[in-house]
This record gives structure tokens, sequence and C-alpha cells, in this order.
């Protein structure tokens, strides 16, 4: 139970967005923000949940951009033979793969649980079918295959790398082909129906390429694949009229709070119903005040706004916009 000492000028357990005020010891003195009309919180919040929900997905692809990096730094370490550099030029492969995957997993589950938020259903239902064509022709893409084999592979607690060349700055990790293929026919002799001819389409793939598969070059390929998925994907919500709104809403929100000239590291917004808030994100508090003597305690919900990365959302947004102006 978190206990924090509400501003007695303040009227108490009042829905709104508060920030922190001074420090008192171990507690907090949050206040609440009057530069809010009740209709424009309920706007802010309704584009609260458009935008947090958008923002995981783009954190997502920063991490996989960001494991990808890491892999690529490691595989120039290496001097010698040492098996321990090898090892750790696998760890981060395997890093990157699982992170890879991991964004499309994301992105499915957005779009799907879509249908429980604010977005109308034809938007829903056009956009499940773009990321189910999207798959479906990943499905037909040697280089989406590959990398999806090889996650599947590492995920049964195999090793990437199974031959490696160390070469100063032109290093070469790799993997068996024919490792692959023993692991992938092991699954298609316990798969039937529609899964075992997908796989057997899979072993179809995996039999063109190299007798060694270049581990960089999964990556390269990979990361390519993932970059042109989103832009898609993007492209396609960034078209929808309530995400430019609640751009425009939140903008707007974050303007009037710097010329006010309030100043706070953290800003929330309180509800005394977790209504537009996304259910992974909403956090339950016990607040206690003392009113005429009377100590009261109430149950809020709680979001952290993350006025940065709504920012940082909003620029991307406004950029992709600028780009497909250019292109037209």
């Amino acid at each position: 139970m978190a206990n924090y000492i509400i501003n007695p000028t303040d009227p108490p357990f009042k829905s709104g967005i508060y920030y922190f005020g001074e420090k008192e010891g171990n507690k907090v003195n949050p206040i609440r923000c009057n530069l809010f009309s009740d209709e424009e919180i309920f706007r802010i919040s309704f584009s609260v949940l458009i935008m947090e929900r958008l923002f995981k997905n783009l954190s997502r692809s920063e991490a996989v951009k960001a494991a990808y990096q890491e892999f690529i730094d490691e595989v120039k370490k290496p001097k010698g033979s040492n098996p321990y550099e090898v090892e750790a030029v696998d760890r981060r492969f395997r890093a990157f793969i699982f992170e890879w995957k991991l964004y499309t997993e994301h992105w499915k589950a957005y779009i799907l649980d879509l249908n429980e938020s604010v977005w109308p259903d034809q938007f829903v239902n056009d956009y499940q079918d773009l990321y189910k064509n999207l798959m479906d022709t990943a499905f037909q893409d040697s280089d989406f295959v590959i990398a999806h084999i090889l996650r599947n592979y590492v995920s049964h607690a195999n090793d990437a790398i199974n031959n490696s060349h160390v070469d100063g700055g032109n290093n070469k990790f790799r993997i068996h082909r024919i490792t692959l293929e023993q692991f992938l026919q092991n699954s298609i002799d316990k798969a039937s129906g529609r899964r075992k001819t997908d796989l057997q389409d899979q072993m179809n793939i995996l039999k063109t390429q190299d007798v060694l598969i270049d581990l960089m070059i999964v990556a390269e390929k990979a990361m390519a694949w993932l970059e042109k998925c989103e832009k898609a994907l993007l492209d396609y919500q960034v078209a929808e009229l309530q995400l430019l709104q609640a751009c425009n809403i939140l903008s707007q929100a974050k303007q009037k709070i710097d010329e006010s000239g309030i100043q706070s590291e953290v800003w929330e917004l309180w509800t005394l119903q977790p209504m537009f808030l996304d259910h992974q994100a909403v956090h339950s508090f016990s607040l206690r005040a003392v009113i005429d003597g009377q100590e009261v305690i109430h149950t809020y919900y709680r979001n952290r706004l993350n006025w940065i990365g709504y920012t940082a959302v909003i620029g991307y947004v406004l950029n992709l916009i600028k780009e497909a102006q250019a292109d037209e």
C-alpha cells in the first residue's frame, strides 16, 4: 500500500492529472494540475491509451535495433580462437533473434487487442488483414524464413554457432545448413495437416541456402525485413484520424504545461475507475488524507504519463506523414 499526503488546499479524491511536488522525508506531495477541464482530461486519457499501445511497439522496435547493434559489435571483438569469445557472439545473436521474433508477436497482440479499444471496427479488420498478408508474404521470403527457423532452433536450447573463422575485422560466425535441416525434419516428422505442409515449405527454402549460413547476413536481412514490415504497419496506422487527433491533443497538453511553468519529473493520470487506461500500465494504490480531523482512505488507479515518449512518437508520426507527402 502506498500512502500519499494530499495538499489540503486541493480538492481531495478527484480524478485528474497530478504532478509530484517536493519530497518530505519518505513521502511525496502529489498536486492536482488545474490547467485542464474535465473534458480535456477525458480527451487526454483517451489519447494516452492510443499513444501508449503504439509506443510499446516502437519500444519493441528499438529493442530489436539495440540487440542487433550489440550483436554486430560483438562479432568484431574476437581476435583469436578463444571459445569464450565465440560464446559471447552466440549469446548476442540469440538475444537479437529472440527480440526480432518478439517484435512480430507484439504487433500481432497489439492489432488483435484493438478490438477492445477505441478504434473503428473497419479499421481494426483491415489492420488484421494487413498483418496477415504481411506474414503470409514473409513466409515466402527466404530471408524471413531462415531467421524464423534459427529462432525456433535456438529456442530449443541450441547454440547458433557451430562454425567460426576469426580473421581480424572480417570474422565469420556460421551454422551448418544440415544442422537446421535435421532440426526442421524432426519437427516435420511430428507434425500433421497444415502445419506439416508449412514446415515442409520452410524446408524447401532452407535447402536453397549455402552449406554454411552466415549469421551476420541472417541478422542483416532479418533487420531489413523488419524495417519494411514496420513501415507498412505504421503507414497504415498514421492514416487513421484518431492517431493524429491523439498526437494533437497530447502536443497541446504538453505545451500548456510548459507554458504554465510547472516543473516536475513525475506526472500521473489518476482515476477512481481504470476506464481508458491500458490495463498493463495501471496500478492501484491507497491514498490517505486528513480532512477536518478525520482520516480518509480511498483507492485510485494511476497511469504514469510518459511525456518524453509521447513527444518522440509524435515526432516519428509527423516524420512519416512528411515522407508520405513527399512520395505523392
